[in-house]
């Protein structure tokens, strides 16, 4: 490069660039492992040869795995550059603002897929929860024939999956609300309760009330008002809390809602009066993790205000663990149709939901996570069994991390197992196909693995995999031990606890399909009660399957 180049990105090669600077600037910056992608630029000069610069770079960048964009301007020759790059499958575009935006789509869709594969547990090992306690408020709210949990109710739901909330104490009376606020201490806050207000509502509710006299009056006020409203009934009751001063916190919006086509999903994004005027909102899928967690929470104004405030990471990390608890109340709760969390302050001194409403509604007779776009990785099948050896094996479902492993366990397959497991010649199993192994659907697939966790490094001893049609009528299944372990019974263990697999997910078929001279698969198919017969398009194939129900 000329000697007075900048040292920086963008790479300017100047006016008079050869085909010769283009080739000697590519070749370092494509080898780079900190450069993920690049994006060529020519424009027009009287000194530059344009045509041959496309050329050197076409050369220099053809069948390259890293991204490459280019953008020519020159428009005497446009038509032989678009050639040059097009058999090069370069894409050209019209400008450097079109090449970053096609650039930045492959980014958000390779961090789409990454969150895709991201694979929570059924069963959290966060935090602890009360379920059946949320359950029994809303099973009693459902037998006296409401679809809305109380106030008081809807944040007994919430705490009971470790969301902190406010401490409250109910209050009949205004004189009676006075003399609680004085066994509290000042100052508080005083709600009114009733059937006919939308939970949350800050019409009624008096902040930052500083004695007896003034939670008094603005019971009082709020009676006035109540009777103004032409309600029948009287209030049902107030709700004495602490004053949260809200002056170094942010108001948070969480909730469940539900959509006709994902399930439940949740929401998150700013509370308060804001979050009505200002609407900014995410929306994620459960189940989540907290990696996911704040993704979502990335995706509002919120993560900007809390860096520009500068609130302590800690705050974040609260946030999103509240947002994994509410995931998995969707995933443990059928009967819950929404819930709103609205406010959840949140400050230095962490985090408390000070209202929340829940709307409720009788389930169908399917496990709750049944609702669930995504299902969660299900820790039920998790088990520790006995090899014939004595030896103490885990058993459990595939994860996405499995990956390397699975790569290796395949590699330390004989040729042979591995043409009979795959029916063709292969030596090794590449990311694509790895990925697809490992990053499952666990609603319409399973995979078990067996894996010495005794070792230095967990290893996989064999694997078995069902792939159900769309129906759910029939499943294929599949499987491996590794090659120097055949023959002690763990080909028989992984097949039995498939075939239980797939009768607890009402399954009515387990079938496949093993080629005629692999023996030991077939005669482990008949001693299971499989029936066997040639395949009528392939003889060298046998389908064997056993009716399940």
């Amino acid at each position: 490069m000329p000697a007075t180049w900048g040292r920086r990105n963008p790479v300017n090669l100047f006016a008079d660039a050869t085909a010769a600077r283009y080739r000697d600037a590519l070749r370092p910056l494509l080898a780079d492992p900190g450069i993920d992608a690049i994006v060529a630029i020519n424009t027009p000069s009287a000194i530059g040869d344009t045509l041959e610069a496309a050329r050197a770079t076409a050369e220099i960048c053809a069948d390259q795995q890293k991204p490459v964009a280019a953008v020519w301007l020159e428009r005497n020759t446009l038509e032989e550059t678009r050639r040059l790059f097009a058999e090069c499958r370069i894409p050209l575009h019209d400008g450097p603002a079109s090449a970053i935006e096609a650039l930045m789509q492959l980014v958000r869709y390779r961090r789409n897929q990454d969150m895709l594969t991201e694979t929570p547990a059924s069963v959290p090992d966060l935090f602890e929860r009360d379920d059946d306690g949320a359950r029994d408020v809303i099973r009693q709210a459902l037998a006296d024939g409401r679809d809305h949990l109380s106030e008081a109710e809807a944040l007994r739901v919430v705490a009971a999956y470790g969301i902190p909330v406010a401490a409250s104490r109910p209050a009949a009376t205004d004189e009676e609300a006075a003399a609680i606020a004085e066994q509290i201490g000042f100052p508080v806050a005083l709600q009114v309760l009733g059937h006919q207000l939308v939970p949350g509502d800050a019409t009624w509710i008096a902040p930052d009330l500083p004695d007896a006299t003034a939670v008094l009056t603005a019971a009082q006020r709020f009676e006035r008002r109540w009777q103004a409203r032409g309600y029948t009934t009287p209030i049902a009751s107030f709700v004495v809390r602490p004053w949260i001063d809200r002056n170094d916190a942010s108001a948070l919006y969480l909730g469940i809602a539900s959509d006709k086509t994902f399930g439940p999903v949740i929401r998150f994004g700013r509370g308060g009066l804001i979050g009505q005027l200002l609407p900014d909102h995410a929306v994620a899928l459960p189940p989540l993790n907290l990696n996911l967690a704040r993704q979502a929470i990335a995706e509002t104004d919120v993560s900007r205000l809390f860096r520009v405030e500068g609130a302590a990471p800690e705050i974040l990390d609260e946030v999103a663990l509240a947002l994994v608890k509410l995931s998995q109340m969707a995933a443990d709760i059928a009967e819950i149709v929404d819930i709103n969390i609205d406010p959840l302050i949140a400050n230095a001194q962490g985090i408390v939901a000070l209202t929340a409403g829940v709307r409720i509604a009788a389930a169908a007779a399917q496990p709750a996570e049944a609702r669930l776009a995504i299902r969660p990785y299900p820790s039920e099948f998790e088990k520790t069994v006995s090899a014939r050896d004595g030896r103490m094996l885990t058993l459990r479902p595939i994860r996405p991390e499995d990956e390397p492993a699975l790569q290796a366990f395949v590699l330390c397959q004989s040729p042979e197992d591995r043409r009979l497991r795959f029916f063709s010649q292969i030596k090794e199993l590449d990311h694509q196909l790895a990925a697809r192994l490992t990053q499952i659907d666990y609603d319409r697939e399973m995979a078990f693995l067996l894996i010495d966790g005794q070792a230095d490094v967990p290893t996989i001893l064999g694997i078995m995999s069902i792939f159900t049609d769309p129906n759910r009528v029939r499943a294929e299944y599949a499987g491996a031990v590794r090659s120097d372990l055949k023959g002690k019974g763990l080909g028989r263990l992984l097949l039995e606890e498939i075939i239980e697999c797939c009768r607890l997910r009402g399954i009515g078929e387990i079938w496949g399909e093993v080629l005629r001279e692999n023996a030991p698969m077939l005669g482990l198919v008949r001693k299971l009660g499989f029936s066997v017969k040639v395949d009528d398009d392939d003889p060298s194939v046998m389908i064997v399957s056993k009716p399940l129900q």
